[in-house]
């Protein structure tokens, strides 16, 4: 089970390395995808709360980084679900690193509801 674990966060950083590499060289500078990885079992729809390494990552992006993240084509092939992803910063404790009227692919985050509140 560890073997699998471990084989499949590989895949997830190999993949979001060639991502990072297909990104302008501005994106690639200012949002480091590798840092959601931790993130992942959170994005999905009925997944666990956010861990504290996850929690600590989302403190380092922006949230442009987050938003570009949870929409890539990466996301959807690791089946990450937009809303609940999008409310990993609530469920962190950090909703004051999103700004007022923030929106991201058209949802706007302060409507979004935490998953455990």
């Amino acid at each position: 089970m560890e073997a699998r674990k471990t084989a499949f966060i590989f895949g997830l950083l190999v993949s979001l390395s060639l991502l990072l590499a297909a990104s302008t060289a501005n994106a690639a500078a200012s949002c480091n995808l590798f840092q959601l990885a931790s993130c992942l079992p959170a994005s999905r729809k009925g997944g666990p709360l956010p861990s504290s390494a996850c929690c600590t990552s989302i403190q380092k992006i922006s949230p442009d980084c987050l938003c570009q993240g949870v929409q890539s084509g990466l996301a959807k092939m690791y089946n990450v679900d937009i809303p609940t992803a999008l409310t990993i910063p609530k469920n962190c404790g950090l909703q004051a690193l999103i700004p007022s009227g923030y929106s991201c692919g058209g949802t706007l985050l302060s409507t979004l509801q935490s998953s455990w509140w």
